[in-house]
């Protein structure tokens, strides 16, 4: 099996996450955005040595074509989340290869300069050809077509698909960015730590950072359950326990409900968080960022965004596995509100 197109530019050095395609044919390609205008950013985010599970096989800027992860093995691109978020098809990353796309311009647009979609193109039609994939719209997708997301942003996968299949340059190539039918309504998240084997703490509601009230725990405190819940919209969240792992995913808000009303494990240090905000349809699209300090170390943890699939550059969750997350901060927003 070819490890690169022949039409790559060069090679990114970098290990990054991959792994077997257990035997599966390969029969799709997935188009995605990086949610960001620098290549180098979008790319560090797939290292091994980042921690965020994320990869793909190609990215491809306006003059380039870069090698990423070996076609002969999977990159880690469109599996999902897990939870609501089941893929459309069955084994995504075993079965396709991921080209990611640097963006030209940021939100809301996400905007990709014509000559990416143009390289892009070109690089479907090489991968098509040299595995007999039809090179039509079921079997060059949008991530969105996938799994649950906003990716690929801006980027019009038809024009791709039609550029690889000899068509000529849209005039001027124009970005599919969904149009709200509704406005982006302010939406407001409010969450509690518990103490461990103690009492919860107050709610908090969004964050700030000039009094105590701005985040939730308790400074070089641990902390054993979580609740999260949002006044528009809805919210899923797990919490990752010393000891115990990631536990299931919870989508109620009740500090009497241990099955599906706070994540966590009672008695159980919590030591992650990950939070994911689902955008009602018609709406703005809108995440969970949030970030966390530990009792370890001191200062705020980078901050994350939903599961760190979504857009590149941010965590997949708050903490410091090993190490009891002592403060939460969460916000909902269009962007990054730290």
């Amino acid at each position: 099996m070819t490890r690169f197109s022949n039409l790559i530019t060069s090679e990114n050095p970098n290990t990054m996450y991959s792994g077997s395609r257990n035997g599966v044919k390969i029969d799709r390609i997935v188009i995605h955005h990086n949610a960001t205008t620098n290549k180098n950013v979008a790319m560090s985010t797939w290292y091994t040595s980042s921690g965020n599970w994320t990869s793909a096989h190609y990215e491809v800027t306006p003059t380039e074509i870069i090698g990423c992860v070996e076609e002969g093995y999977a990159a880690y691109h469109c599996g999902g989340t897990g939870g609501y978020d089941v893929p459309k098809m069955s084994n995504p990353n075993e079965r396709s290869i991921g080209i990611e796309n640097v963006n030209s311009t940021g939100a809301p647009s996400w905007s990709v300069d014509p000559r990416t979609v143009a390289n892009t193109a070109k690089l479907v039609r090489d991968i098509c050809n040299r595995y007999g994939i039809p090179c039509d719209r079921r079997h060059v997708l949008a991530h969105n077509e996938v799994t649950a997301t906003a990716c690929p942003g801006g980027l019009d996968v038809d024009e791709v698909v039609r550029l690889a299949n000899g068509g000529s340059a849209s005039t001027p190539t124009k970005p599919v960015t969904p149009t709200p039918s509704k406005p982006t309504p302010k939406v407001n998240v409010t969450y509690s730590l518990r103490n461990l084997n103690g009492g919860w703490n107050g709610d908090v509601t969004n964050f700030n950072n000039s009094d105590s009230n701005g985040f939730s725990g308790v400074p070089n405190g641990r902390h054993d359950l979580l609740t999260v819940s949002v006044n528009h919209g809805s919210v899923k969240y797990r919490a990752h326990t010393v000891g115990h792992g990631w536990n299931g995913w919870i989508t109620g808000s009740n500090k009497n409900d241990t099955v599906n009303g706070c994540a966590g494990i009672a008695g159980h240090p919590i030591d992650g968080v990950q939070v994911i905000y689902i955008t009602p349809n018609g709406e703005g699209y809108q995440q969970a960022y949030y970030r966390s300090q530990t009792t370890q170390r001191a200062g705020w943890l980078a901050v994350a965004c939903d599961d760190g699939n979504s857009i590149n550059g941010f965590d997949g969750f708050a903490g410091m596995i090993g190490e009891p997350l002592d403060r939460l901060q969460i916000g909902i927003a269009d962007h990054n509100p730290f």
